[in-house]
């Protein structure tokens, strides 16, 4: 399947690129808003800032573009990683704050305004770890997965796994319809992410993880 990266100079670039390879599928590297198709999938990446990241998006035609396919529903298959996760939500508070796409209900936090307060541990971020994934709605494992950040979500209702920081419940995948987010880097989450990423590329709406 021939899959879109955008590459707006934000993200690990090399590494997506030899994820998606490596499982079959054929990289189209899109350099310009006015290259993306909506009818094929879409890789959103993102790595360091919210803020950063939306404004280079923005800079280069990125996000006014993005957010008219997905406010009229042309994008098929969308799946964001890392801070390209994050933005697919309503909105992100680092480095001052900004909207994001309002793809996924809620917005996204430093973590430790998200964990549960415990006066005997000290939260310590980013959290940079291979974390235990559990679906939301079921009693189900998907894996371990890498994960480093600093901000999050945890209580969006798009929210179908999560990880458990400091007793919260963390967003690891979000879904809505064939919009998805990956806080954690498949890329770089071995064997399971590889299989993990394709499912989410080959996903269907009546598929479940």
């Amino acid at each position: 399947m021939k899959i879109q990266y955008i590459d707006y100079g934000v993200g690990n670039k090399k590494s997506v690129m030899n994820a998606l390879l490596k499982i079959g599928h054929e990289v189209l590297v899109v350099t310009s808003p006015d290259d993306l198709d909506p009818d094929k999938p879409i890789i959103l990446p993102g790595v360091g800032s919210f803020l950063y990241c939306k404004n280079e998006l923005d800079r280069l035609g990125f996000f006014k573009t993005i957010k008219n396919m997905l406010d009229t529903n042309q994008i098929k298959k969308l799946i964001g990683i890392c801070v390209g996760h994050q933005l697919l939500f309503e909105s992100g508070a680092e480095d001052g704050g900004a909207l994001g796409f309002g793809v996924f209900d809620g917005s996204i936090k430093h973590l430790t305004e998200i964990a549960l307060p415990d006066k005997n541990h000290r939260l310590v971020t980013p959290n940079i770890s291979w974390c235990k994934v559990q679906q939301t709605d079921a009693d189900k494992s998907l894996g371990k997965f890498y994960f480093i950040h600093s901000f999050g979500n945890a209580d969006s209702t798009s929210q179908i796994a999560y990880y458990n920081w400091n007793n919260a419940k963390i967003t690891a995948i979000s879904r809505k319809n064939g919009i998805w987010g990956a806080q954690f880097h498949p890329e770089k989450s071995g064997d399971a992410g590889l299989k993990l990423f394709d499912k989410m590329i080959n996903s269907r709406e009546e598929t479940l993880l």
